[in-house]
């Protein structure tokens, strides 16, 4: 590739298919509106989304596999949405980079209890 040159701008075919793939894998992020914290502990990092004020854009496979990209999303090791429970403060839903719920993320877990604790004006 020649000095200061771009990748595929000798096969505009070529660099044209991975526009499309880069906008269309990115598109729900794209969206405005989509506020998210990064957050990082005890050597994992996450992506926390708060889709309790969302309006009918809630956090999907999709949308978690875009993010979650380390090369074309920002990238995580689990993304944890804070979503409404009619009986507690909210409820945290954890989604895999690769768009999979999963059960628990003890350390996402830590820091955005933290967070909403701050958010709450709780201490305990």
């Amino acid at each position: 590739m020649p000095r200061g040159g771009v990748k595929g701008k000798n096969c505009p075919a070529l660099a044209e298919s991975r526009g499309a793939a880069y906008i269309a894998a990115m598109d729900p992020i794209r969206t405005p509106g989509l506020p998210f914290i990064k957050m990082h502990g005890a050597g994992n990092d996450f992506v926390v989304i708060d889709s309790r004020y969302s309006a009918g854009r809630p956090v999907t496979a999709e949308l978690a596999r875009a993010v979650g990209d380390r090369h074309r999303g920002v990238g995580f090791d689990q993304l944890a949405e804070i979503t409404d429970d009619p009986q507690a403060d909210y409820r945290l839903v954890f989604w895999n980079s690769d768009g999979t719920e999963t059960g628990a993320c003890g350390n996402a877990s830590r820091c955005v209890a933290a967070l909403m604790m701050e958010a709450l004006g709780r201490d305990e």
